[in-house]
């Protein structure tokens, strides 16, 4: 069997060895700027990430079968492709939710502690599938007031929203159907809104930007429009920019990779023995965390450690917009780290509050 695979999906080949005879697959690495037609022309399966466009073109006359995307969402298929029984097609949703959920809990914490935020604050979620209800359950924990606003789950209204002091994006994007979300945050939405700031991890496509431009509000963002060269002017208005990596850890990196193997294995009847091989981080020095966990209300510390949104900004947009690098550039050399879920819980961290709160039915 001949696999076409992303040079750049993290630990495909040391979880390629948990499968059996793996040794016997004919396998072709590629970079997803050189992929073309003529690539497919000679393989079985297909392993991709949410940077290559997958349509008719591509795959034109290819006996490929199974296409396997190590990241959540759709958007980079066409629908004559997905709609296509030819094609066993499989996206990792989800396998990114915890690593989205620690970057906007990390915003949070930064807004906590300027004081942006009042201590009886109430938060808003747009959008309630995979992050939205992951992020929902830690703010549970926290003991966070907030409200949801999900259509398609007939959850709240759009109004409620308008209320928090803080609105977080986790809607899909469309602009048809029912529910479109294009510009969903808008000049209409911020005029009748009492929020401080807005925390975008979705997409820029959500956010008029120009409304954004336009007003005072807080704007936290990790996706832009026209990217990979989004409004320069924007990104320096932002109070927190970010080049498109909420969605990147050690943990959703692994769980991206099997997640798409083992739906292969399955689709193909291969034995396997995929099991996570991420490594859990181990705290040394929990009491100043439980400390500030305490005093702040908020796991500020915590967060701040796991991700510093306020430094990656300062550095994204001194390399971005003074130094000219190139988006793409700056968020290929980002350095994977682990989110909440890859901290090691041991019978000493339950027993603080930080962390038989913070985690607790997760």
């Amino acid at each position: 069997m001949k696999l076409l695979v992303d040079n750049k999906i993290p630990f495909f080949r040391e979880y390629l060895k948990k499968i059996k005879n793996h040794d016997q697959f004919t396998i072709k690495y590629f970079d997803d700027d050189n992929l073309e037609n003529d690539d497919c022309l000679n393989a079985d399966a297909l392993f991709i990430r949410s940077t290559t466009r997958v349509n008719s073109e591509l795959l034109a006359n290819s006996p490929i079968k199974f296409i396997g995307s190590a990241t959540s969402g759709y958007d980079h298929f066409d629908n004559n492709i997905l709609n296509n029984s030819k094609y066993s097609t499989y996206v990792a949703s989800g396998c990114n939710a915890s690593a989205v959920v620690n970057w906007v809990l990390s915003c949070i914490g930064l807004l906590v502690f300027k004081k942006v935020i009042s201590r009886n604050r109430m938060l808003g979620i747009i959008g309630y599938g995979n992050v939205g209800k992951l992020l929902s359950n830690i703010l549970e924990n926290l003991n966070i007031k907030h409200k949801i606003y999900d259509p398609y789950l007939d959850l709240g209204n759009i109004n409620d929203i308008k209320d928090c002091e803080v609105v977080s994006i986790h809607a899909s994007y469309s602009k048809t159907g029912k529910f479109p979300s294009h510009e969903l945050i808008n000049s209409d939405f911020l005029d009748g809104a009492s929020a401080k700031a807005i925390i975008n991890s979705a997409r820029g496509e959500i956010i008029d930007e120009d409304s954004i431009l336009n007003s005072d509000i807080l704007y936290l963002s990790d996706v832009f429009k026209g990217e990979p060269s989004p409004n320069t002017e924007l990104i320096s208005k932002c109070f927190i920019a970010t080049p498109h990596i909420a969605g990147y850890s050690i943990e959703a990196k692994h769980n991206g990779t099997i997640m798409i193997l083992k739906n292969f294995c399955k689709t193909k009847n291969l034995d396997n023995d995929l099991m996570d091989l991420s490594k859990v981080m181990e705290i040394k020095n929990l009491q100043p965390l439980e400390d500030d966990y305490i005093s702040n209300g908020y796991p500020v510390s915590f967060f701040k450690n796991l991700i510093d949104v306020e430094q990656i900004s300062i550095d994204f947009k001194e390399l971005f917009l003074k130094k000219d690098i190139p988006f793409n550039n700056i968020r290929n050399d980002y350095e994977l780290r682990n989110d909440f879920l890859g901290i090691k819980r041991t019978s000493e961290t339950n027993k603080l509050s930080l962390f038989s709160n913070l985690y607790k039915n997760i």
